[in-house]
């Protein structure tokens, strides 16, 4: 709450200074070398200058590749920030845009038009080691004390990761590396990532010896001072849903309220919300936590010093663990019984209809929501109750603290799961899809997300923000905004732009649709004349990209191809994408030929210009999976209201995730290729020709069209 008798800030207004600061910035670009004016990025530069410029703005703008996204919204945001004081948030989906931002954009921009401004990285904890861990690790600590809650920590370092761990330690204490594991001296494994990293809850934070060099705090530290901040959507919306201090301040972000934001990347921003507000609960690891958590909780409790805490003694909190404990075996079993996993489906799934659950089921999921949201409230105001240190003498137990941390974050796991389990969804509103998956060992995990990320926006973003700007290069269908303002809420008084590319697509690239013979819907005979196609018909003395839809038809088309054909393949999985992003550049230099074969996330944010990629080939039009439990929640809402889940959701998403795919061709105005597509729904289904007059204007050649 804000404390009373401050008198509120005027609403801002794009005044002309702030013109008079944009324009100079823009003049300043002019005379860089290099730079060439395009008119759609200064239509981009004003119209974000109207949205940032003044309280409460906001915009929408799409902007193909080679508008100069960043440089246009850097142009009209900067000098705002700044004559405004006012700290500037850009925002990424990915961490590469982020470093790329942090490493060369920004830095260069500042150059060019002599502005100065601190920029700082803003990244969750776990993309810096833990200097505490690394320590750990470095002499061998198998942890088993210090992480009762994960069994991965009771084996000593392989010969490889002690090798791994002793470069980092010396790295950083040499001080050539700052501890950002993203920008580490030697590649991590993920089985080791883990190990030399922390959760926020097992993070003594000034309590640790090692607090004064930690990366993490020193990076976090470096925030306050910046000028402009460059996060990612993930940190921003667990930021944002954390609670306000008494000034309206935010314990990671600049106030929310008085900072200017981006975000790049846009088109993820719905997605992103839902996966924040997301839970999931393995059931066997909620049951061995509250097991493992009797110890540290009692000893917290007497270290303490007191008698009740949350209105609750010693005794009644082993009480309240026990009936945790028993709610959850007792649950867990009512699930066994009630459902019996196909064990010849790849990942058995059940699913609540409409995020519905049986009424027997809701009224458990209730209680186990009063008895795990005491027991976490409890756990929380433990953590707070330990004395900052031992009579005066000596600091609380490390490991005490940080078993007790981790413990917290189960419990409240645990809590946010049965909260979505227990709610009931508001009429006429979108539910909360839930369903149970198998895990690994056979047991079962509960799952909640919402289907739609509207009201999260709305409530956590956009109502609390000062103004905002969200861009990418596909955010509209065919210049028609309507799918993702509804995905996003994005307000009525907003500006919607959708900016035309600067190349000539129809010049610069042909879209081929050939004859193929089967439609995806035949999955085995369509992946066998993939294959097919891939080893008669590629130049495979070029540089291509060929984009799959799912592991299952990539590794069948490579099992296909001949072994000629396969080993000149760079498969996504095989190596790190650093390297085989790298090793198919060296191949296309020594003018060998590289063919990468890749799912989703290689369709989008590879720049593979000139000759890395001259032919781009999409294997099948990228539907959304119909077992994916939130969209099929969302689907049965959408027909429950009379409205059809294809045209107004499945096909709108798959346009724009189509035309993301085909951006990997042209990257420059000298790129030239074709872009392949091996699906010939888009021929022979009625919503082809809709999404094909949906897509960028390359040249068409559709065999029997």
């Amino acid at each position: 709450m804000k404390k009373p008798g401050k008198t509120p800030e005027p609403p801002r207004t794009l005044g002309e200074d702030d013109k008079v600061g944009i324009r100079g910035a823009l003049e300043a670009l002019r005379q860089s070398p290099g730079f060439k004016p395009r008119g759609a990025q200064n239509a981009m530069i004003a119209i974000a200058a109207r949205a940032l410029g003044a309280s409460g703005g906001g915009a929408v703008i799409e902007a193909p590749t080679g508008v100069g996204k960043s440089l246009a919204y850097l142009t009209a945001a900067v000098p705002i920030a700044l004559a405004h004081k006012r700290p500037l948030v850009i925002a990424t989906a990915t961490v590469s845009l982020q470093e790329q931002l942090v490493q060369r954009d920004i830095p260069r921009f500042l150059a060019d038009t002599g502005l100065a401004a601190a920029v700082a990285i803003a990244k969750g904890r776990q993309r810096y080691a833990c200097l505490r861990n690394l320590a750990e690790a470095a002499g061998g600590d198998t942890g088993e004390s210090l992480f009762d809650f994960d069994p991965a920590y009771s084996r000593t370092p392989s010969a490889e990761e002690a090798k791994i761990i002793g470069t980092l330690s010396g790295e950083f204490q040499d001080g050539k590396w700052s501890g950002d594991l993203d920008i580490a001296p030697v590649p991590i494994p993920d089985g080791l990532r883990g190990r030399i990293t922390t959760s926020a809850g097992a993070c003594t934070r000034a309590r640790c010896a090692f607090a004064e060099a930690c990366p993490y705090l020193k990076a976090r530290a470096a925030l306050k001072a910046a000028d402009i901040v460059v996060a990612n959507h993930d940190l921003v919306l667990a930021a944002l849903g954390l609670p306000d201090g008494e000034e309206g301040d935010n314990p990671i972000l600049p106030m929310p309220s008085k900072a200017l934001f981006v975000f790049d990347e846009g088109h993820h921003l719905p997605a992103k919300a839902i996966d924040a507000d997301a839970a999931q609960l393995h059931l066997p690891t909620g049951i061995e936590a509250l097991e493992r958590g009797r110890g540290p909780l009692s000893v917290a409790f007497v270290r303490s010093g007191k008698d009740t805490i949350a209105g609750l003694a010693p005794t009644e909190v082993q009480e309240l663990v026990t009936q945790a404990r028993d709610g959850l075996r007792d649950f867990q079993d009512k699930l066994a019984l009630a459902w019996t996993p196909d064990p010849m489906e790849a990942q058995p799934t059940w699913r609540a209809p409409m995020g519905q659950l049986p009424e027997d089921w809701r009224a458990d999921a209730q209680e186990l929501d009063r008895l795990f949201g005491k027991l976490s409230r409890f756990a929380d105001a433990l953590v707070s109750a330990l004395p900052k240190e031992d009579g005066g003498k000596a600091e609380p137990d490390d490991q005490l603290v940080r078993n007790l941390g981790r413990l917290v974050e189960r419990l409240q796991d645990a809590a946010a799961l049965w909260q979505r389990w227990a709610r009931e969804d508001a009429a006429g509103w979108a539910p909360m899809a839930r369903w149970i998956t198998v895990a690994k060992d056979r047991s079962l995990v509960c799952h909640a997300a919402p289907v739609s990320a509207a009201g999260i926006l709305r409530g956590l973003v956009w109502s609390r923000v000062d103004s905002v700007v969200v861009t990418s290069a596909t955010l509209a269908n065919g210049g028609d905004f309507r799918h993702f303002c509804e995905e996003a809420a994005i307000p009525r008084e907003w500006e919607l732009a959708s900016l035309p590319s600067p190349f000539d697509l129809a010049e610069c690239a042909v879209l081929s649709v050939p004859a193929m013979k089967t439609l995806p819907d035949d999955a085995a005979k369509h992946t066998d004349e993939v294959a097919r196609w891939i080893e008669d018909e590629l130049d495979w003395d070029a540089g291509n990209l060929v984009l799959f839809t799912s592991w299952k038809q990539m590794e069948r088309v490579v099992a296909l191809l001949s072994p000629a054909r396969a080993i000149r393949t760079l498969v996504q999985g095989s190596r790190s994408r650093t390297e085989l992003l790298d090793l198919h550049a060296r191949k296309i230099r020594e003018g060998k030929g590289s063919t990468l074969f890749g799912l989703a996330s290689f369709g989008e944010g590879l720049d593979l210009a000139g000759e890395l990629a001259t032919t781009v080939v999409i294997t099948k039009l990228p539907f959304a999976m119909p077992s994916d439990p939130v969209g099929a929640t969302k689907a049965e809402w959408y027909e429950s209201r009379g409205r059809s889940a294809f045209f107004e959701v499945a096909l709108p998403e798959a346009q724009r995730t189509l035309t993301q795919y085909m951006g990997r061709l042209i990257r420059t105005e000298q790129d030239r290729g074709r872009i392949v597509l091996l699906d010939r729904r888009v021929v022979v289904k009625r919503y082809g020709r809709t999404l094909l007059d949906s897509l960028p204007p390359y040249r068409r050649m559709i065999a029997g069209a």
